[in-house]
């Protein structure tokens, strides 16, 4: 498998210990679970969505798309039934590849509504022990989370690496969600590193 990108860090010291030149190899990581698996993952939030042509969203929502007659009957049933405290329509962009946003759709061409993303007041409470106007702006920030998460797994953007020291693999981890530069960062906190052809 050919790596997205590799890095290199000089050698070093971290807290008085030697630490000898690493490569870093950033690959895709095409054996990840969907962030919306309840089996993989715990989710904060709650995503309804229906498309024609691909499942995405929550599997387990046990909605039919069929009883109601419009996204705002699906809204006030998700108010109503589920509880949902603070929700939001759910679009996706469909051109060579799908992305899926917070929003309305934003043509008429390549874009069209798909759902909801929510969470309810019990869903506060259990995070974050009461809903006060900071627990609702932490809520907001996790809906924000989890949707552009998902979408970094819908348009593939998710990564491991392998990091070698003389040719031998010393360490490696697998399902980032994020722009692939940021790896390095975030694992070579400490040393000067620079990206290298592949």
């Amino acid at each position: 498998m050919k790596p997205v990108a590799k890095y290199v860090r000089d050698e070093h010291y971290e807290s008085g210990v030697f630490v000898p030149k690493q490569t870093m190899k950033i690959f895709y990581d095409d054996d990840i679970a969907s962030p919306r698996s309840p089996d993989e993952f715990s989710n904060m939030t709650h995503m309804v969505c229906f498309h024609k042509r691909m499942t995405l969203g929550d599997s387990d929502h046990g909605i039919n798309p069929d009883d109601f007659g419009s996204w705002e009957e699906l809204e006030q049933f998700l108010i109503n039934e589920r509880g949902a405290y603070i929700i939001c329509p759910l679009s996706i962009y469909d051109h060579s590849g799908v992305t899926i946003f917070i929003g309305l759709p934003r043509d008429q061409w390549d874009s069209c509504r798909v759902g909801f993303v929510y969470v309810t007041k019990d869903d506060i409470l259990h995070e974050y022990g009461e809903v006060t106007p900071e627990t609702e702006r932490r809520a907001r920030q996790v809906i924000e989370g989890e949707v552009k998460d998902y979408d970094r797994y819908l348009r593939g953007e998710v990564y491991g690496y392998e990091i070698y020291e003389n040719g031998k693999c010393v360490d490696s981890c697998w399902g980032f969600y994020c722009d692939y530069e940021e790896v390095p960062a975030e694992i070579w906190r400490v040393g000067t590193y620079h990206e290298v052809e592949c």
